[in-house]
Order: structure tokens, then C-alpha cells, then sequence
């Protein structure tokens, strides 16, 4: 096809002469991600992501129980890993809710992650299995939620 030609079409379809039907389904198609990201997807097409995400989420809370509960049975050899470990865990924690439930806001999303961390580090004082709470670690913990938050908001604009 001549170049000329080309512009010509090209010009054509992004013209406002266009039915309605013919521009709704261009925003559409290039609009996809954003509106999957956003939240505002239709339904049939943001189910299935959201499901997944959510088990994701659920699957990272059990670990996150799990691995705090256990008894500790490992000698740190880098100084303050446990803190990247903290802030890794909890940063993907906040991503895959934040994700799986893309209409909760983020303050509250951060709170809710960041209030979990606190309890774990309760619960890990109660649990009787030689570890031991950390203030550093709820810090941490907090951190970590509020960089994945961050992020969240930076994908939903």
C-alpha cells in the first residue's frame, strides 16, 4: 500500500467521523490493560484475574504464618537479612491483595497489612517457640506494605 495511501487511512480512523461503534471499540482495544489494572474492567474479564490474585494472596498469608510461627532453626549470617526478609514478604503480600481486591483503597490496604505484621510478631511472643518479637521487624513490615502500596498506586492511575 502506498505510504500516501496509508496516511490517508490512518487519518480516517482516528478522525472523529467515525460511527460511535468503530471509536468505542478502538478505545477498547488500546484501553484493555488500563482498565484491568485500574479495576474498572468489565466483569467477565477481571473474575478471573481477581480470583487468582486473591489465592495468591491467601497462599502468601498462610506462608507468612507458617515461616513465622516454626521454630527458629537458622543462624543469620548477614546482618539484618531477616529485615530484607520481612520487608520482601510483606511488600508481595500488599501486591497480590492489592491486586485481588483492586477497589480497596490503600490506606486502608496498608493498615490491614501492616496490623497482620503486628500480630504475627504477637503471636510469635505467644507461640512459645523460641523467636522472639522485634519492634524492628514490624518496622519492616510496615515498610514493606507501604512500598508495594506505592507501587499500587502508581499502576492504578
Amino acid at each position: 500500500m502506498h505510504l500516501s495511501r496509508r496516511v490517508a487511512v490512518y487519518a480516517a480512523f482516528n478522525s472523529q467521523n467515525l460511527p460511535q461503534s468503530a471509536r468505542s471499540a478502538k478505545r477498547r482495544k488500546t484501553r484493555c490493560v488500563d482498565c484491568i489494572l485500574s479495576g474498572s474492567a468489565p466483569e467477565w474479564m477481571r473474575r478471573p484475574m481477581t480470583l487468582a490474585f486473591r489465592l495468591l494472596a491467601f497462599l502468601c498469608a498462610a506462608a507468612i504464618v507458617f515461616l513465622s510461627l516454626e521454630p527458629a532453626r537458622e543462624v543469620q549470617t548477614v546482618l539484618h537479612a531477616d529485615k530484607v526478609k520481612h520487608f520482601a514478604a510483606y511488600a508481595v503480600l500488599c501486591g497480590l491483595t492489592g491486586l485481588g481486591w483492586p477497589r480497596l483503597r490503600l490506606p486502608l490496604l496498608i493498615g490491614l497489612v501492616a496490623l497482620f505484621g503486628a500480630g504475627m510478631e504477637i503471636a510469635q511472643a505467644l507461640a512459645g517457640t523460641g523467636r522472639t518479637p522485634s519492634v524492628l521487624d514490624a518496622l519492616a513490615n510496615l515498610c514493606g506494605a507501604a512500598c508495594a502500596g506505592g507501587m499500587l498506586h502508581l499502576l492504578r492511575r
